[in-house]
């Protein structure tokens, strides 16, 4: 699309360059062109004084500031132009007028009073198709945009089209679509086609208005609706800028003109919008009366009653781009700052932190603590940083794993020992806390070896051993707990034995069994012995 803008662009100009002599007037009597005439607007901007002959044949005096050339030929020998001031003047007081029959002798008719609109002609019995010279000059260097009429309308040949070129269009209205708000303005403009020598600029539709940025320049065709529909001259015709009052869409059309020919209207809808609400809800702590933040004005801001209850602001500020915008504001305070986290189990020789203070097994029940906000209690944070008062219930978990015997010899190289773990304990140890308890028998194996590791099926609380080395015994334990919402979970805790040594020896014999006996016997009585025999072998 860029690259096809400044094509076009590139044909305009060079229309432009090979067709301006012939399309505007000019600064010099000898290269003045043929143009329309009734009906022309021009404007009395840019041009320099000339030196052809001033003297005017009813004596009147007058100097030359800012004239520019038009030629026509008669097609009527009486006939009268008149140049209407169609706008304002600036630099001095009006416009002055006269007709040359060539471009080396004096006017052969004035009118130079600057008194109103001139007009020249109606004293000249003109020769049809002879070439005359229309000359325009600003009073006292006067910048002026101004409307030639001829009488009768078809007093003049109308030139050529080889010498009044065909206009091209006028080409798109580029400038800001969407606008971010109203209350702003804004510049538009399509590109400049000289022939036009002015633009005529309406609001079709919409809120909107066009601002005078051109001065004298600006004509205001319906000063009832002001900046609605204008007429522009001068060499910034083709851009305007417009206020936009509402949201909504405006319609905004331009066509270039110069009174007899136009180049055809080219419009654009321009969407006003307006940056969307920002909705911001904040809570605040209950020792906490009213919300502040420096960024909105009209703090600082109470909250709704009773709590959890949000009061509602509508606070309007202005973004990057000077646009109005609303913040929602809502403020909720707080109900209380306690917060029950439910039942934290502690495996052995755990730790946890809350508020800067430790806590282990030794804690074991219920606690509470106050926890002091850090670096202060913030409202911008979704939950508010609060003082907060929080309330646990710690649950120890012992696991003692017990291994007997402690240390032993095997006898014979096909000897073995039964190491037993029955005596271990845990707690909790009721049915309802605990999920499950897990044994697993470990040995130790040296580098390159893995160290200590699980032997593969060893899961019961007694393990037979048939070599010699060293092992432990580790107990997994699975407790049942609840969070602070009341959510059923678990926890795993492990504890390890005490290694225990099995030694090979063969002067080792092996330990003799034990039994019961009260010491003490009657005859003729029957007693039971528990004998328990350590050695398998």
């Amino acid at each position: 699309m860029k690259k096809v803008f400044i094509i076009w662009c590139l044909f305009v100009f060079c229309t432009v360059v090979v067709f301006a002599q012939n399309c505007v007037p000019t600064d010099a009597c000898a290269n003045a062109p043929s143009l329309c005439m009734n009906g022309f607007i021009t404007t009395t901007a840019g041009f320099s004084p000339g030196g052809e002959p001033i003297n005017c044949p009813n004596g009147q005096g007058w100097g030359v500031h800012n004239d520019l050339w038009i030629a026509f030929k008669p097609a009527l020998p009486n006939i009268s132009i008149t140049v209407d001031v169609i706008g304002n003047c600036s630099s001095g007081n009006g416009v002055q007028a006269l007709i040359h029959d060539n471009c080396s002798q004096p006017p052969i008719d004035c009118d130079v009073d600057c008194g109103g609109s001139p007009d020249v002609g109606s004293g000249i019995t003109f020769v049809p198709g002879q070439t005359y010279y229309l000359r325009i000059d600003g009073c006292s260097g006067a910048i002026c945009p101004v409307q030639i009429t001829v009488t009768p309308s078809n007093g003049i040949i109308p030139p050529p089209d080889n010498i009044q070129p065909k206009w091209p269009a006028t080409g798109l209205i580029m400038g800001k679509n969407p606008v971010p708000c109203p209350g702003k303005e804004w510049t538009y403009s399509v590109p400049l086609n000289i022939c036009a020598t002015a633009y005529n600029w309406t609001i079709e539709s919409g809120d909107a208005e066009i601002i005078n940025t051109q001065g004298d320049q600006f004509i205001d065709n319906n000063p009832g609706q002001p900046g609605t529909n204008v007429t522009i001259t001068g060499t910034m015709r083709n851009a305007v800028k417009v206020l936009f009052k509402a949201t909504g869409t405006v319609k905004l059309c331009v066509e270039g003109i110069n009174g007899c020919n136009t180049t055809g209207k080219t419009c654009i809808t321009i969407i006003v919008k307006r940056p969307p609400d920002v909705v911001k809800n904040v809570k605040i702590c209950p020792n906490v009366n009213a919300y502040e933040d420096p960024m909105l004005p009209g703090g600082p801001f109470p909250p709704g009653f009773p709590c959890k209850t949000p009061e509602k602001y509508d606070i309007i500020l202005l973004n990057s781009e000077g646009c109005e915008y609303t913040v929602k504001l809502g403020v909720t305070q707080l109900c209380d700052s306690i917060f029950d986290l439910g039942e934290i189990p502690l495996c052995p020789g755990e730790k946890f932190k809350i508020c800067d203070v430790n806590f282990d097994s030794t804690n074991a029940g219920p606690n509470e603590i106050i926890c002091a906000a850090k670096p202060k209690q913030n409202a911008e944070s979704t939950p508010p940083n609060c003082d907060t008062t929080k309330i646990f219930f710690i649950i120890p978990i012992r696991i003692t794993p017990v291994i007997n015997p402690g240390y032993y010899k095997l006898p014979c190289p096909t000897s073995r020992i039964r190491l037993d773990g029955k005596q271990s304990s845990w707690s909790p140890d009721d049915p309802l806390s605990v999920k499950s308890v897990t044994f697993n028998w470990q040995n130790y194996t040296p580098a390159p070896g893995p160290g200590w590791a699980d032997i593969p099926g060893a899961t019961k609380d007694t393990f037979t051993v048939t070599q010699p080395g060293r092992y432990r015994l580790k107990i997994t334990l699975v407790v049942n707990y609840k969070d602070g919402k009341g959510i059923p979970r678990t926890k795993s805790c492990s504890n390890i034995s005490s290694e225990v040594i099995i030694d090979p020896s063969d002067s080792q014999p092996p330990p003799a069994p034990t039994f019961d006996h009260p010491g003490i016997y009657c005859s003729g009585q029957s007693y039971t012995f528990n004998i328990n025999n350590p050695d398998p072998n």
